[in-house]
């Protein structure tokens, strides 16, 4: 708990902020004892009278939410903006709008269902750390003058009541002509499956020859699998007539991804789509998403379809050591990183009915909590300047991440620079997000033109051999995109279609003059093929499109298949999405289509990789919420960036209590959760 909170009688330590009897000082070795092992308080750090504080807020938790200080809040404060006139769509478990942090929550542009039940307090400290008022209740969030709204979706074993907009898969980007910013906590394994038809999407304009729509008659626009003509037509006809037909060139994935595990369905595909063709004025709605707790099993963001999409910017988490949190998810369509917390959790509002102190607490760690933040930052920048695109706000935040934020080495951190002098880490993504650096950068950012694309198709028919103590690499390298010194490329998808009696075995990469992509590692995973698999690398971000060519690189990393007793029995949706085992242990690199997204060379834009210095101190103006004065004493003074792993749950001192972390890596997701996402 605050200090200021900690009442007459009790003692407090500011590194673990514990409030306790002051002649009941409980020792270090105690609270390890009563299983708080991540406590650093020993009898001589507590004091008895609160030292001074000169924070720029008056909210009297602020001084344990050091995760503000790390990504600049305050200074991007200072400089004027607190997301004022943006607002911020939390999809998660309920915003308790009764929180007086929260009690700004916009209920007419929320869902039909915004409030949590039971328990769920995920939802609420989501929406704190983005967005949480600055009013001498609990903390505050990144962006304190940002609205809030709030959609309700079922997570979990116990959802409770949920929107009927989740029913439909149109929460995600409700009410995009209000709700500017889609923060999402949360992952689904499975692909949803919607009832879903569809005609040949091109036009094909008078003029044009080789129409996709007569090369693929008979083919199922819906399923997902395509026949090999049929990609074949649509790959050379976007190649040459992609102004014509601008926005189904753009949205292979659409009609090329076959749902199924790991993948994105085209109805939530298109429910995105829409969000930044029409939200926030046809400026489009910017989705963030928490990159996922499964370092700890290897999981990859690459099978994780909303994670990977490049509407998206994944985020993973540090702890308050600025480097790497030891459950965040990693891979190369990590797009920036945020505190998550690690043994140090984070401070939130909790809901009233929890009947917390100060209704506020540790709410533990995760990479949920580092999304909201990147919201919050974003609100900042959108802010600074609301004429910003979806891309663009992307392009601010990759140019102005931190690289330099720990102690860390290029091998040890993963920083890889590429051809455009851009580093991304599999860890880190771009780097660790900078509230100062990137509303400064927004003031005077070039805005980037339409997304283009360009695509190229490669069959291979290379067999795959089985590991027999030896790796047999496939490398087929795709035709160059000789001329496009104009295209400067966002992210690269590839699709990528494989016959394999145990696909989990195979490592797949691309390599690009030196610049490697994992798009996957072995793993325990079930499935015989992969159907145009969908994956996305970061790593080319800012390289022009004719700088060389592409080579996707396969082998087989486990002798034998389909015998590997830790996978045990076959999931009971594997019926339906995999074919069977053809009886041998090669595969088979059928074909591979690579597409680049990006934009046409601005005449008059920052280099794309602009150095960040060093955070420098910056005095923060109190530009927020007048507050009034704190206790001051002559006991020396608490450093500003506090935090805590225990929190006090009683103002009384006649015993020293904690509360508890709830769910210490909270990432709402898994193979139980509902099958319509």
């Amino acid at each position: 708990m605050a200090c200021s909170a900690c009442g007459d009688g009790c003692a407090w330590c500011a590194a673990d902020l514990i409030c306790a009897a002051a002649d009941n000082i409980p020792t270090k070795s105690d609270l390890w004892d009563q299983g708080h092992t991540a406590v650093t308080c020993d009898v001589d750090d507590y004091v008895t009278t609160c030292p001074p504080r000169d924070d720029p807020v008056p909210d009297p938790y602020y001084e344990a939410q050091w995760y503000l200080g790390a990504i600049r809040a305050p200074e991007a404060w200072a400089a004027g903006y607190t997301g004022t006139g943006v607002q911020i769509l939390i999809n998660d478990e309920g915003v308790d709008n009764t929180h007086p942090d929260l009690a700004k929550l916009d209920v007419a542009n929320s869902c039909d269902v915004y409030a949590p039940s039971g328990d769920n307090a995920h939802g609420t400290a989501c929406a704190s750390l983005a967005a949480g008022d600055s009013n001498s209740h609990c903390g505050v969030g990144a962006a304190p003058d940002a609205g809030l709204a709030s959609c309700v979706i079922p997570l979990g074993d116990d959802p409770g009541p949920f929107a009927s907009q989740a029913t439909n898969g149109t929460f995600i980007s409700h009410n995009h002509e209000v709700n500017d910013i889609s923060s999402n906590s949360w992952g689904y394994d499975l692909c949803g499956r919607h009832s879903y038809s569809a005609d040949c999407p091109f036009s094909c304009p008078s003029g044009t020859s080789s129409c996709p729509c007569d090369a693929c008659d008979g083919d199922d626009w819906s399923s997902g699998n395509l026949s090999s003509s049929c990609e074949a037509a649509v790959v050379s006809y976007c190649s040459y007539y992609f102004e014509n037909d601008a926005t189904p060139c753009l949205e292979l994935d659409h009609y090329f991804v076959q749902c199924g595990f790991g993948q994105m369905s085209s109805h939530g595909h298109d429910t995105m789509l829409d969000g930044v063709t029409n939200g926030r004025g046809g400026l489009g709605m910017v989705f963030v998403f928490a990159a996922g707790n499964s370092y700890d099993v290897g999981q990859d963001v690459n099978y994780e379809g909303y994670q990977n999409s490049r509407f998206t910017m994944s985020v993973g988490a540090v702890g308050r050591d600025l480097k790497h949190a030891s459950y965040s998810s990693t891979g190369a369509p990590v797009f920036i990183s945020a505190p998550g917390g690690d043994e140090y959790g984070m401070i939130a509002a909790l809901p009233l009915a929890l009947s917390a102190v100060d209704n506020c607490g540790n709410v533990g760690v995760g990479t949920s909590y580092a999304a909201p933040l990147v919201s919050g930052v974003v609100a900042l920048v959108l802010e600074a300047n609301p004429s910003l695109t979806w891309r663009d706000v992307q392009g601010v935040l990759a140019a102005t991440a931190r690289t330099d934020h720990n102690d860390e080495n290029d091998e040890t951190g993963q920083w890889t620079t590429n051809q455009a002098g851009v580093k991304h880490s599999y860890k880190y993504g771009f780097g660790l997000v900078d509230a100062l650096a990137a509303t400064a950068a927004a003031t005077n950012w070039t805005t980037w033109g339409a997304e283009l694309t360009n695509m190229t198709l490669t069959t291979s028919g290379e067999a795959l051999l089985d590991y027999n103590g030896t790796e047999h690499w496939v490398e087929s390298t795709a035709a160059d995109f000789a001329g496009a010194s104009d295209f400067v490329i966002e992210a690269v998808a590839v699709y990528v279609t494989i016959e394999h009696p145990r696909r989990g075995d195979l490592r797949i990469e691309l390599e690009r003059n030196g610049v490697t992509s994992l798009l996957t590692d072995d793993k325990l995973e079930f499935g015989t093929r992969y159907t145009h698999h969908k994956y996305t690398t970061l790593r080319h971000w800012g390289e022009r499109a004719d700088e060389g060519a592409f080579t996707l690189r396969v082998a087989d990393r486990r002798a034998g298949s389909g015998d590997d007793d830790d996978l045990g029995s076959e999931p009971y949706w594997a019926e339906w999405y995999y074919a069977d085992d053809d009886g041998d242990d090669d595969g088979v690199l059928v074909s591979w289509t690579l597409q680049l997204y990006g934009h046409a060379t601005p005449t008059d834009a920052p280099s794309p990789a602009p150095t960040v210095s060093a955070a420098p101190t910056v005095t923060p103006a109190p530009t927020l919420t007048p507050t009034t004065a704190l206790p001051t004493t002559s006991l020396p003074s608490v450093p500003p960036t506090l935090t805590g792993a225990v929190v006090v749950d009683n103002i009384a001192c006649g015993e020293t209590k904690y509360g508890s972390t709830r769910n210490a890596v909270h990432w709402l997701s898994g193979n139980d959760a509902p099958d319509h996402f």
